[in-house]
C-alpha cells in the first residue's frame, strides 16, 4: 500500500511594514499560517481556520467590551482592516516619530505629510495641513462636520446622531481617512513617494462606493440610502 505525504502548513513570519531606515526599524510581528492557495488563515487548532472578520469579532468583544471607542472603531459595515487601523490608533499603538522617539530612537521628528511639525498621532489627524485637507472634503461629502482635534472627533464618531445610513456612511468616511492617510505616510517614509491630497480622496471615495456596491445584494435599500448619499 502506497503511503500518500502530505504537506504541513508552513509557519511565517511577518513583519508589520517594510523595513525601515535610519533609526526607524521597529517591527511588529506577527507568526501566522500560510495555507497552499495563497490566502492567509488563522490556525485555532489543528483543522480550525478563521477569518478576517471572525478574527476581528473575536478581538473586538475581548479588548474594546467596555471602551468607549467600541461604536466607531468596531462597525460592523467596516472594512476589517480599517476596524483595526482604527483600533491601533485608538489605542496610539502606530509607531508615529513622537513613539519612536520616546523608545530612544534616533529619528528626523517632523511629519512626513507636511515637514513642518513634530510627528504624532494627534498631529496627522488632524492639525497637518495635507490630512485635514482629505478629511475636510471627505467628512464634508459625508454630511460631517470636521473637527481637527482627535478627541473632539473621536467624541463626534462615538455619539453619531441620525439616520443609520448616515452614521455608517460618516463612520466608513472616518476610517478610510485614517486608513489612507497612514498608508500615504508609510509610502513616503518606504517608499518616497508622494501623492497630493487629491490622489488619497480619490483612493477614499473609490473605496467607500466599492464597499456600497457590495452590500447591493444583501441590503439593497441601505444600499441605495448610502449612494444618495456618496454619490451627491
Amino acid at each position: 500500500m502506497s503511503r500518500r505525504k502530505t504537506r504541513e502548513p508552513k509557519e511565517e513570519t511577518v513583519t508589520l511594514g517594510p523595513a525601515v531606515r535610519d533609526g526607524e526599524q521597529v517591527f511588529g510581528v506577527v507568526h501566522i499560517f500560510a495555507s497552499f492557495n495563497d490566502t492567509f488563515i488563522h490556525v485555532t487548532d489543528l483543522s480550525g481556520r478563521e477569518t478576517l472578520v471572525r478574527i476581528t469579532g473575536g478581538m473586538k468583544v475581548k479588548a474594546d467590551r467596555d471602551e468607549s471607542s467600541h461604536k466607531a472603531v468596531w462597525s460592523p459595515r467596516g472594512i476589517p482592516r480599517q476596524n483595526f487601523l482604527a483600533w491601533l490608533l485608538v489605542q496610539n499603538r502606530c509607531p508615529t516619530r513622537d513613539r519612536l522617539l520616546g523608545w530612544g530612537l534616533p529619528t528626523d521628528p517632523l511629519c512626513l505629510l507636511c515637514n513642518v511639525a513634530p510627528e504624532s498621532r494627534d498631529h496627522i489627524y488632524y492639525q497637518c495641513p495635507y490630512s485635514w485637507s482629505v478629511w475636510t472634503r471627505t467628512a464634508n461629502r459625508a454630511g460631517h462636520r470636521p473637527d481637527q482635534d482627535w478627541n473632539r472627533e473621536m467624541i463626534n464618531m462615538q455619539n453619531l446622531q441620525g439616520p443609520r445610513h448616515l452614521q455608517i456612511i460618516r463612520l466608513l468616511a472616518w476610517q478610510c481617512t485614517l486608513y489612507y492617510i497612514w498608508a500615504e505616510r508609510n509610502s513616503r517614509l518606504h517608499r518616497h513617494i508622494f501623492k497630493p491630497p487629491d490622489s488619497i480622496v480619490k483612493q477614499i471615495e473609490a473605496t467607500i462606493r466599492s464597499k456600497i456596491s457590495a452590500l447591493r445584494d444583501r441590503s439593497p435599500r441601505l444600499s441605495s440610502s448610502l449612494f444618495a448619499v456618496w454619490n451627491v
